[in-house]
């Protein structure tokens, strides 16, 4: 089993107005063989790996908490943070100026991470469940890249109001621990927001705080973190919890060894 795909993804929960969360238990996260959301899920038809487990973080005193822990390291799980995360995205149904403020996105999570992340170019893919880590016939002999794009508003996969969803695929590597290796954000096309990373509700603070799921992190009750639950009229900057949890997560907690491909 050790060498084999998990085929688990790990989730965080939609990522509602200010209003949806309210009116929703949006802090909820069920952890069982894969993660589910109170409410919506990216991805939902995959193979679960009885041998595979995570457990469920504790929110840390500087202000952020993890998605999930590797029971064997008690670590967070994460990406391998010394080789690039290649990314491709999905530019059907992009609002004016939204690819733009991903990739400003990008950077700014590179810059705390100290990861490095690639991008690979448009993609005809599409954005939304049932997404396989490992596609050779579209992407080669290699995880696949992280996918993101925008889709319309589906109801299968965003509750009322809600703007992004995100998730990463869990794999074991030989030495037993767990790693990301592919993942995916689809953030709400039918949503109307501000460009940029000014305060207001912005495509950018979505971007960040989706690619912060990605790479690890969980819901924060503090509305001065990304990280909090509800996008809230603040400016899309990484608060100081959000940069100690992704520093966690990044090039300083050291290198992973790449789980084998199935």
């Amino acid at each position: 089993m050790g060498h084999e795909m998990s085929d688990i993804y790990d989730e965080e929960e939609p990522y509602p107005s200010r209003s949806a969360a309210i009116r929703t238990v949006a802090l909820l996260l069920i952890v069982a063989l894969a993660l589910a959301y109170a409410g919506a899920q990216l991805v939902t038809v995959l193979r679960q790996d009885d041998a595979i487990t995570t457990e469920e973080a504790l929110a840390d005193p500087r202000g952020f908490k993890f998605l999930s822990i590797d029971p064997q390291t008690k670590g967070p799980v994460r990406y391998n943070p010394c080789e690039p995360i290649a990314y491709v995205v999905n530019p059907a149904n992009a609002p004016a100026g939204g690819i733009k403020d991903l990739h400003h996105a990008v950077e700014l999570t590179a810059a705390v991470t100290g990861m490095s992340f690639t991008y690979e170019g448009e993609t005809d893919e599409p954005v939304g469940r049932d997404r396989s880590a490992f596609q050779p016939d579209r992407y080669g002999q290699r995880w696949a890249p992280v996918l993101i794009g925008w889709i319309p508003h589906d109801s299968a996969i965003f509750e009322v109001d809600d703007v992004g969803v995100a998730g990463s695929a869990i794999v074991r590597n030989s030495a037993g621990q767990l790693v990301y290796v592919s993942g995916s954000i689809a953030m709400n096309g039918a949503e109307h927001l501000d460009n940029g990373f000014a305060p207001g509700k912005t495509w950018g603070k979505v971007a960040l705080h989706e690619l912060g799921h990605l790479v690890g992190l969980g819901h924060v009750p503090d509305p001065a973190q990304v990280m909090h639950a509800s996008l809230v009229s603040s400016p899309a900057v990484w608060g100081t919890g959000d940069e100690a949890g992704l520093r966690q997560l990044g090039r300083l907690a050291g290198c992973l060894e790449v789980p084998p491909l199935p």
